[in-house]
């Protein structure tokens, strides 16, 4: 796969479904958050590149302030470090 550039349809393949966030009114697009279903060859494929590409970007990639989906981040310290400016 790495060397053929080439990714089966099976693991680009997912089901989208819409999950209302439970604000406003849930007939409204914005009201909702889509969620991607993936299935099982897909969810391998997507956590070896995911735990792949974490080592390489914790290597000094990412600023300080950059905690959106990275482990030992909290949202409770950046309102903190927020608060504190």
């Amino acid at each position: 796969m790495w060397r053929q550039g080439k990714v089966s349809q099976d693991f680009k393949d997912a089901t989208i479904i819409h999950l209302y966030k439970r604000k406003g009114n849930g007939q409204l697009f914005d009201n909702n958050r889509g969620i991607s279903l993936l299935n099982i060859a897909g969810k391998i494929f997507t956590l070896f590149l995911l735990n792949r590409q974490k080592g390489h970007l914790e290597q000094g990639l990412l600023p300080e302030s950059q905690c959106g989906f990275r482990q030992h981040r909290w949202t409770t310290d950046m309102i903190f470090a927020t608060r504190e400016l």
